[in-house]
């Protein structure tokens, strides 16, 4: 039987977002199943945060990607309102190349690319499907009008490009919803993400680690409120420890005067993966996530899949994933007082009792391997390319 061709329309996969690291897992779950191949623009300028060399050493796809070599544009229009554009240098040379595929996969934010991708679907009659793991729903029709003149112009471009694809992948309810509202044509499949660790051992560490794991941007991931929660938490228990995993983002000057102003407290390790990661998931007690916007986060589902209670804002994505007191807690967005006292919660239950703290962390990690196990989306996976 033929193996059919999938390809997989990235970002650039040293950004290693949500949706790149995805693609490469289930690349590495499904290849022996279908003809993958990973198309990957490139810019001489751009986020990078894990050299392609390493990502092609940890997921051995080098005879399958597709370097799609792109030039950045950055124009304004009467000198005040700027765009940043990621232009292929050869759009139909893209569009002839993703003629071999019968099912095209993208999770592109680029609204040129996604076009190529769109055009080249309707050309030669390809199944095309847009994967949401980002908020662009949430920023195309539910917030849309909170933004500057610019994002408005390129929100309505990307808003009509949207508009001619048939089939979505969402990963949570609220962007089932989204879809089934404003693109009421369109047909969805929803499967949420999964767990890409099987921790061989759940542990409970000496000290109380309190970890952050993520970019470190203020409007997404929350790294200015992780400041306030950090300082108020520090001046009232000098035993929580805090570890911030990430890089990149416009919040790192934060993080460098956290780590400045508590150097007994804050300990930051940069960007971590695979092994390392594991490791540093061992060693911590509670996973701090002050995020204003997300979709369906990873970094919880790998938190509680080594039992880490999550402490997060009642926002979409954390709200379908957390239950107060059983796997972590959720606070009033974006209530800091009620975030700081979840975590002195924590603190103080792991202190009253390690050993009824490792039973709670066993019975997260159970219910997470199961709930988020990969065989299962694997079958959904198939099933959205296939049908």
């Amino acid at each position: 039987m033929l193996k059919r061709n999938v390809v997989f329309f990235c970002n650039n996969l040293t950004t290693f977002g949500g949706g790149e690291r995805w693609a490469l897992e289930v690349y590495n779950l499904l290849k022996s199943k279908y003809k993958i191949k990973m198309f990957n623009p490139k810019s001489t300028s751009g986020e990078e945060r894990v050299p392609l060399e390493q990502l092609q050493k940890i997921y051995n796809f080098k005879k399958d990607i597709v370097n799609i070599d792109c030039f950045s544009i950055s124009t304004s229009i009467f000198g005040k309102y700027k765009f940043n554009f990621l232009v292929p240098k050869n759009p139909i040379s893209l569009i002839k190349e993703l003629k071999s595929a019968d099912i095209i996969y993208t999770i592109t934010s680029n609204p040129l690319l996604l076009f190529s991708a769109v055009l080249s679907a309707k050309i030669y009659n390809k199944k095309l499907i847009y994967g949401a793991h980002n908020h662009i729903f949430n920023e195309l029709f539910i917030n849309s009008n909170k933004v500057s003149i610019a994002d408005k112009i390129r929100i309505k471009l990307y808003k009509s490009i949207i508009k001619q694809i048939k089939y979505f992948h969402v990963l949570n309810n609220d962007d089932a919803h989204i879809v089934s509202t404003f693109l009421p044509n369109s047909d969805k499949y929803l499967i949420p993400n999964f767990t890409y660790f099987k921790p061989g051992k759940i542990s409970t560490s000496p000290h109380f680690n309190v970890l952050f794991l993520g970019r470190l941007t203020r409007h997404e991931k929350g790294i200015d409120l992780l400041y306030q929660i950090v300082e108020d938490i520090v001046s009232k228990e000098k035993n929580c420890k805090f570890i911030i995993a990430g890089s990149n983002g416009d919040g790192e000057e934060i993080v460098k005067k956290m780590v400045s102003n508590f150097p007994k407290n804050v300990n930051w390790v940069g960007f971590i993966s695979g092994d390392k990661l594991e490791k540093l998931f061992l060693e911590s007690n509670l996973l701090v996530f002050p995020s204003r916007i997300e979709v369906m986060p990873l970094s919880i589902i790998e938190a509680q899949s080594f039992g880490l209670p999550v402490v997060a804002f009642n926002i979409p994505g954390p709200d379908r994933m957390i239950k107060n007191k059983e796997n972590g807690s959720l606070s009033k967005p974006f209530d800091i007082k009620h975030f700081e006292n979840s975590i002195l919660w924590y603190f103080a239950k792991w202190k009253l009792n390690k050993e009824a703290y490792q039973i709670m962390k066993k019975k997260i990690s159970s219910a997470t391997l199961d709930k988020y196990s990969p065989n299962k989306a694997v079958l959904k996976i198939q099933s959205m390319f296939d049908n």
